[in-house]
Parts: structure tokens; C-alpha cells; sequence
């Protein structure tokens, strides 16, 4: 697979505009697929099931509420948003541009994900008498494989090994 040529709205789908910017000013060279320190950050709304079958469109809107969030929040803390799986968010702090603060950077998002953004959604539902919700987050910090992969004309930023499975295999359930 060859190394996709991504303008900056490309970019911005799951980079913060800064690291956008950096990307850009590096040619795109920080995209491709290398080995780093990193960490990943997985989250996933606990409760969400059971919000569905009471109201599905709420859930979608508050999930969407969530994800909002939890987006502003990784990227607040130069994150990378890998992907939305199902109900939750997946990120990478420390890639593509390297950070040697990407530990603290992930907590720092981990809490703002634990605390105001499920906080706003759990008091919309109170206030909609609607079945409450949680959140799991995780955090995992060591080596791994990062870059962008994908198909023309969907690209994605994935970051690859042991600490995306712990993060991701501590929030699935």
C-alpha cells in the first residue's frame, strides 16, 4: 500500500488542527507506519444497551452528545481519534507527532471523558427520565505500530499492539 496524499480537511478528521498543521509542515512524513511510545486511550458508555431499547433515539442523540466530548477532549490533549467502535472512542496520544507527555496527556483526556462529558449526558437523561449510563476508560502506555492505513477514499490513523488490545480489552464487555 502506498502513503495516501492527505490535505488538511482530510487530516482534520482525526487530528486536532495543530497537529494537522505539523503533519503538513513535516510533507506528511510522520504518517507513515513506524514504530513508537505512545498511548492509547479506549472508552466505551456502559449502559448503553439498555438505553437503546427504552428510547433509540435518545441514545443516539446522547451518544452523540458523548462522542462530541470525548472527541474535544483528545483532541484538547493533541490525541489522535483513531475510530468510533460502537458506542465509544479509541484514540492515540503521542502519534504521529511524537509527545513525550503523551501519558499525561491521555489522562488528562481520560478525565475530562470520565467526568464533565458523561456528566452532561447523565443529566440529560435524568432530565428525560431515561435509564442512566456510565463510562469505561482506559489508558495503556508502551510500544507501538502507528500510521495511517485504509482504502481511497476512507484513510484512518491506526495504532497497533499490546497497548491498543489492553486499553480496548479494558473497556469491551
Amino acid at each position: 500500500m502506498s502513503r495516501p496524499e492527505l490535505g488538511r480537511e482530510q487530516l482534520l478528521q482525526f487530528l486536532a488542527p495543530a497537529i494537522a498543521d505539523a503533519v503538513l509542515a513535516a510533507g506528511g512524513e510522520p504518517l507513515a507506519p513506524r514504530r513508537l511510545q505512545a498511548t492509547v486511550l479506549s472508552c466505551d458508555v456502559s449502559g448503553f444497551r439498555g438505553l437503546v431499547s427504552v428510547d433509540e433515539r435518545a441514545a443516539f442523540e446522547v451518544l452523540g452528545t458523548i462522542l462530541e466530548g470525548a472527541a474535544a477532549a483528545i483532541y484538547a490533549e493533541s490525541g489522535t481519534l483513531m475510530s468510533f467502535p460502537g458506542d465509544g472512542a479509541l484514540a492515540v496520544f503521542g502519534a504521529p507527532i511524537e509527545d513525550p507527555e503523551h501519558r499525561r496527556q491521555a489522562k488528562r483526556a481520560a478525565a475530562a471523558i470520565a467526568g464533565p462529558v458523561i456528566e452532561k449526558a447523565a443529566l440529560e437523561l435524568e432530565r428525560r427520565d431515561l435509564p442512566a449510563i456510565g463510562i469505561d476508560v482506559a489508558i495503556e502506555s508502551g510500544e507501538l505500530v502507528a500510521g495511517v492505513i485504509g482504502a481511497e477514499p476512507r484513510w484512518e490513523y491506526a495504532a497497533i499492539g499490546a497497548p491498543t488490545s489492553r486499553a480496548v480489552g479494558r473497556t469491551s464487555g
